[in-house]
């Protein structure tokens, strides 16, 4: 779940707190990327090998 910026209202650190609340969500999506290409990498080197 995203988090709400600290602040609802127009200020001048609003586009920071927006890339803070949104940080972990793209943390997860390049762990799961990393995994998926390891794994992908991983069956092409067996198809190929077999």
């Amino acid at each position: 779940m995203i988090r709400l910026p600290r602040q609802q209202d127009e200020h001048p650190d609003r586009e920071i707190d927006c890339q803070e609340a949104m940080e972990p969500g793209f943390q997860a999506i390049d762990k799961a990327r990393a995994f998926l290409l390891v794994n992908l990498t991983a069956a092409s080197n067996l198809a190929m090998a077999g």
